[in-house]
């Protein structure tokens, strides 16, 4: 007895010891760990590589937006290049890129599904392993807010002297329908994909995490200017408030994330760390997206819609 009590530990995890019938092997906890060894590294690798084919597409976009107009010529000659590929290769290009969202959080989904196996083989507590997850992106996370608040108050002092700047930027419709699903679905959608973007496309040496804080910034800086001169601070805070207090902290912690893994990326390059670290850290970012940003993000949209809304049509 006392040499099955010492020898136990040795394959927690593989063996169940039932002392009616003794030892029964459990084969298929270790297939599995086997599978998911197998898959994890072509499922990454994939994920990865969509990811810069959607940044690539994404790059493309913005220099034709930017440069078409002074080169007119030149871009002509791409789009006809690009024209007279063979039919086939122009339908799979055309597909991924019409549906290159949908298809970048399916492959990440996927890598979440295998990652999240393993972990729950493994028997670990999931609100330690969430900890672990959150605990390297704290710093960065900070960092983020300080450039997200530095360019909110320096756009406030910025629309107090230039208040026509609104008006130039911004053309809103009217406040979203009270009660509207599709309203809110609609919101849901668009600050998931902006957290998407956020984590997945912030290896990129954080380069469009930092931007898109500071667009944001820049955005509600300048619309709490407006929104207090015309309405006033009630109106502001109340139309802010209630979903901000919960769609806020999301997105910055998933700038956060991104930032993060630029980070890593530009050591893996200056080869301070390995290349599985920034791996491990690719695919902790798929448990912040689905287990923290999306709960929190429906949560923030449903309130949108059914709280804010409301609250402003009262005061309005």
């Amino acid at each position: 007895m006392k040499n099955c009590q010492e020898t136990e530990p040795e394959f927690k995890g593989f063996i169940d010891f039932d002392y009616s019938i003794g030892i029964k092997a459990v084969a298929p906890q270790s297939s599995a760990l086997r599978f998911l060894s197998r898959v994890s590294g072509p499922l990454f690798w994939t994920f990865f590589l969509f990811m810069i084919f959607i940044f690539v597409c994404y790059a493309a976009y913005f220099v034709f937006i930017a440069f078409s107009p002074i080169y007119p010529q030149f871009f002509s000659s791409i789009l006809k290049t690009f024209s007279s590929l063979p039919t086939p290769i122009l339908i799979v290009v055309s597909a991924l890129i019409a549906s290159h969202l949908s298809i970048a959080v399916f492959l990440a989904f996927l890598n979440f599904a295998v990652s999240f196996a393993d972990f729950y083989l493994s028997g670990k507590s999931l609100k330690t392993h969430l900890l672990s997850l959150l605990s390297p992106v704290t710093k960065p996370v900070f960092w983020i807010t300080v450039v997200f608040l530095a360019a909110l108050i320096l756009s406030y002092v910025f629309g107090y002297f230039y208040p026509e700047v609104f008006e130039f930027l911004f053309n809103f419709g009217g406040l979203p329908e009270d009660g509207s699903i599709s309203v809110m679905f609609y919101i849901f959608f668009n600050n998931t994909r902006i957290v998407f973007l956020l984590i997945f496309l912030g290896f990129l040496f954080g380069f469009l995490p930092v931007s898109i804080i500071l667009v944001n910034g820049f955005t509600v800086g300048i619309v709490a200017e407006y929104t207090i001169k015309e309405e006033g601070l009630l109106f502001l805070l109340t139309g802010l408030l209630p979903h901000g207090i919960v769609e806020i902290p999301v997105i910055l912690l998933g700038a956060g994330v991104g930032y993060y893994s630029g980070v890593l990326a530009s050591r893996t390059l200056m080869k301070r760390i390995s290349f599985a670290s920034f791996k491990q850290s690719f695919i902790d970012g798929t448990w912040i997206f689905f287990l923290i940003a999306v709960p929190l993000l429906f949560i923030a949209a449903v309130i949108e819609v059914y709280v804010t809304s409301p609250l402003l049509g009262v005061i309005w």
